[in-house]
């Protein structure tokens, strides 16, 4: 059963909420109102202050380059990633975040991205990315989904169809991995570990790895000192 639970905590400083429409026809730095939203989540993120929340409408949105956090900052979808797309083209990484900002990010479908590790997200010790959905993003290193070097948190979170060197969907060095799903995903150049995670240390609690492939670990590689708890692994 599916009872394992995962409590992250995460410190930040007061700010302002800024906003990301991109049908508005009036935009104005730094963004504050829905009737002066940016009309693309890097420059609303960029204005936005430490500590403080950017939220983005529906739409699907191409950005021109990679989305940058580099303060602590709260990245956050109206409506989910059903309706939230941030599409990289196939030409760059979705997000990028800095160490030691505790960045939260949460309801994105991130798709079609690229990059060495981490083409949908490279994040740092300490963030947090939540109810994202991840599709066929392809890394050339590590974590065609999600890389996060030091203790990253991902929780509730769907991979499917990604691509990377090694762990096909995450690749995590520290950390949690739960209640997140894993579903056709490759760690297939050469060979591969980590079809659909690989977890240098750190927890998987709650997960469930379907048909995902890998040379060695399918479903997860887990290399170590890793906690498994309540995770299925279903034909990998």
């Amino acid at each position: 059963t599916h009872s394992a639970a995962a409590t992250v905590t995460v410190t930040m400083l007061a700010g302002f909420t800024n906003y990301v429409n991109q049908a508005n026809g009036a935009p104005a730095a730094p963004y504050t109102s829905w009737a002066t939203a940016a009309t693309n989540i890097v420059d609303a993120v960029a204005a936005a202050a430490a500590g403080g929340v950017t939220l983005v409408a529906t739409g699907s949105y191409r950005e021109t380059s990679t989305i940058a956090i580099t303060q602590p900052l709260r990245l956050e979808s109206v409506g989910g990633p059903a309706r939230v797309l941030i599409n990289g083209a196939g030409a760059r990484r979705g997000i990028i975040t800095s160490p030691g900002v505790n960045a939260f990010i949460t309801g994105f479908t991130i798709s079609n991205c690229a990059g060495t590790d981490g083409a949908g997200i490279y994040c740092n010790a300490g963030d947090v990315v939540s109810n994202c959905t991840f599709v066929r993003n392809v890394a050339s290193g590590s974590g065609g989904g999600v890389y996060g070097i030091g203790a990253a948190h991902v929780v509730a979170c769907v991979f499917y169809t990604n691509n990377a060197a090694h762990g096909g969907g995450v690749y995590l060095n520290g950390g949690t991995l739960a209640r997140s799903t894993f579903i056709n995903n490759l760690a297939g150049f050469a060979s591969g570990y980590g079809g659909g995670a690989y977890m240098n240390g750190g927890r998987i609690l709650a997960c469930t790895f379907s048909t995902n492939l890998a040379r060695y670990g399918g479903g997860a590689y887990a290399y170590y000192g890793n906690e498994i708890r309540d995770t299925w692994f279903i034909g990998n």
